[in-house]
């Protein structure tokens, strides 16, 4: 077996170059999607503890053909130990790890902050030299979790909404209480999960804005590439409140990740030009929620997945097209709402818009739309007969078809990449 043992100070770091004898040692069967198993995970503990019986070891990384493929820690204390990196108190009793797959345009600010952390603890926890990460890596990020309270479900509520009262995704609120779907009942019981690491501390500062007349903390935020909270903790911000003139201090991230287009269809991406939302409008950072299961149909109570990403955003804003093209769908959908279909110009593939409140003037089908044109507008209708609205939260539904057989595309990457074209 090949393997370079790091020693960095009070524990140390191994490294083991997988191969064929390496699976028939421990009887592994390797998974970088889902890491190691109970028991190989015992049998490299009890491997480390007869070969280096005095080295209190951290972490394995493993790498395969010069690739990092994935990485274990060996006790819960080594992430807390790692934690302190940042003034985090951590009980090791609820101290867990999770592994997050890089995707295009990720960068270790934009995981750390997303899962309340910092660089510095995943940097540490991942053994990297640097903040360069590659598509399908796999990172260690450390978490802990506790139970805040219990929620009753009242009428009306959804997983949208209670998420949203708590500050989680609704993916972590399904994982917390082991929901298959999206279904309510009135009176269950749904424990809400926290993330107690400390937050990311704020990045290096490199420069200084002077507020002008008509800029929002969004659109500020926006153009540099930073979150409007990052900015209201840089400047001691307490509203979103500003005033011509008001200089703000604009964080940046530590390195800068611009969204490339690896992976994704070249013809699609030769199409489509814009963010569907305006440079001047907000909406809530999103998720990618593709393939998630939903439940309600037409018809009744059966389990879907979810064929688009879902972004919130106000009621009544309006959505341009990411894209030239022509609308051949328009109309009422019972799971939609009021929707369009594009189709790109030139190529098998459509655009679908869903839950519009509106539609913006003499938009039809067979209407001709060019890239940032105002189509319509966000909403929350759908999920019932012609007119029903209100079921869900406001937000747009966007997602990618191909028209020669109707199959879907997950668009959350082609959303990554169009985010920072904003019209």
């Amino acid at each position: 077996m090949n393997y370079n043992v790091k020693d960095c100070g009070n524990y140390s770091d191994i490294t083991i170059y997988l191969d064929e004898a390496f699976s028939q040692e421990f009887g592994l069967d390797f998974n970088a999607t889902k890491g190691v198993g109970k028991r190989a995970h015992q049998e490299i503990k009890d491997f480390l503890s007869e070969k280096f019986p005095e080295t209190n070891f951290r972490q394995v990384k493993f790498i395969l053909s010069g690739l990092v493929v994935g990485s274990i820690l060996l006790s819960k204390a080594d992430v807390a130990n790692a934690a302190t990196l940042e003034g985090s108190t951590l009980q090791n009793s609820n101290l867990s790890q999770t592994y997050y797959t890089v995707k295009t345009g990720d960068t270790l600010y934009f995981i750390a902050t997303k899962n309340g952390t910092s660089v510095d603890v995943l940097k540490t926890v991942n053994n990297l030299k640097s903040d360069t990460l590659y598509v399908g890596q796999t990172i260690v990020v450390p978490i802990k979790q506790v139970v805040q309270e219990n929620y009753t479900v009242k009428s009306g509520d959804t997983l949208w909404t209670i998420s949203k009262k708590y500050n989680l995704t609704t993916d972590e609120l399904m994982t917390a209480n082991n929901l298959k779907t999206d279904s309510l009942s009135i009176g269950q019981i749904l424990k809400i999960p926290v993330k107690s690491n400390t937050p990311a501390p704020l990045p290096v500062v490199t420069n200084e804005y002077v507020v002008k007349s008509g800029d929002t903390l969004w659109g500020i935020a926006s153009e540099n590439n930073v979150t409007v909270d990052a900015i209201k903790s840089a400047n001691n911000l307490k509203t979103d409140s500003l005033s011509v003139g008001q200089k703000l201090i604009i964080p940046v991230p530590s390195t800068t990740s611009n969204p490339t287009t690896a992976g994704l269809n070249s013809a699609i991406v030769s199409k489509i030009k814009y963010f569907p939302f305006p440079k001047t409008s907000t909406y809530t950072p999103f998720t990618d929620n593709y393939a998630a299961p939903r439940e309600w149909t037409a018809t009744g109570s059966v389990q879907r997945s979810h064929e688009g990403v879902d972004i919130m955003a106000p009621m009544g804003q309006p959505v341009v097209s990411v894209s030239d093209g022509t609308v051949i769908r328009k109309g009422w959908s019972d799971t939609g709402g009021w929707r369009l279909t594009i189709q790109l110009d030139g190529v098998d593939n459509a655009i679908y818009y869903a839950h519009f409140s509106a539609y913006a003037n003499n938009i039809n089908v067979g209407t001709k739309v060019t890239a940032g044109q105002v189509i319509g507008y966000v909403g929350n209708t759908g999920y019932g007969p012609e007119g029903t609205s209100g079921k869900f939260d406001t937000h747009l539904h966007f997602g990618i078809y191909n028209t020669k057989d109707w199959t879907t595309i997950d668009p959350y990457s082609y959303l990554k990449y169009l985010e920072p074209k904003r019209k």
